[in-house]
């Protein structure tokens, strides 16, 4: 169990059976990809090419950022240095004139609080308070909206084939309960989080529907700059399509 995003040095493919970095508005509309947009074959494609099957994902909520500096919109992003993690993050955040620092994750208080980095893209509104980040850091969004992981129980192919049906189908149905499960525990959490950060005098900041427009193209433009094998160009046609039929995207 572990993140599609992790396996781009195999395939850029695997960030599209991740994390889209805000294609999807939440957790709910990614799993009606994969259980009605046909998404567990077009997964399984790729995971079957390297002897695993795909079982499921658990999608906790969209990420919120920390930051010294106000972001309140676009416009804020530019030159803003920020640690990233590496891959598709970092073609989307530059599309929008940031400066993304790829740094490992134990780095970032000592670099907020040293004043290296401006900001960080590291975990949702409630993991962030865990971190400390919002003791140095009295900036943030919320909702979020720039990535959303997506974590992905897989299996060895030849141990899951040889797996009775039933068996297969408890595993199946099992993920997508844990699935809806941490979803909504983090919707609750990350909304009693941003209660008490107010309160606290952390400013938190809700894009508008025109700037969150500006970043969704940003988000466009990096996925066709990532997807430069025929099974990334097939996974993220399937997600441009699915979100196209919803009306999500142009």
């Amino acid at each position: 169990m572990t993140g599609g995003s992790y396996q781009t040095g195999k395939n850029p493919a695997f960030q599209f059976a991740g994390d889209l970095m805000g294609g999807y508005q939440n957790p709910y509309q990614q799993m009606a990809w994969l259980i009605h947009g046909d998404g567990y074959t077009k997964i399984n494609d790729l995971y079957n090419a390297h002897n695993m099957e795909f079982v499921g994902w658990w999608i906790p909520s969209p990420e919120s950022l920390s930051s010294t500096k106000p972001i309140r919109n676009v416009e804020d992003f530019k030159n803003w240095k920020f640690r990233s993690p590496p891959g598709m993050a970092t073609l989307v955040f530059k599309n929008l004139g940031a400066s993304p620092i790829v740094m490992d994750f134990n780095e970032i208080f000592t670099a907020l609080e040293s004043g290296i980095i401006d900001g960080a893209d590291a975990a949702n509104l409630t993991n962030n308070v865990g971190l400390g980040l919002y003791d140095i850091a009295e900036h943030t969004n919320y909702p979020g909206f720039h990535s959303m992981p997506a974590d992905y129980l897989a299996c060895r192919k030849d141990v899951w084939d040889a797996m009775p049906d039933h068996h297969k189908a408890i595993m199946k149905v099992a993920m997508q309960a844990l699935a809806l499960r941490n979803a909504t525990a983090n919707e609750v959490k990350n909304a009693q989080t941003a209660k008490d950060l107010r309160a606290k005098g952390v400013n938190l900041y809700e894009w508008s529907v025109e700037d969150l427009a500006e970043y969704r193209a940003a988000v466009q433009k990096g996925w066709t700059e990532f997807a430069t094998t025929p099974e990334a160009k097939a996974l993220l046609e399937s997600h441009i399509a699915f979100l196209k039929g919803l009306g999500a995207m142009k």
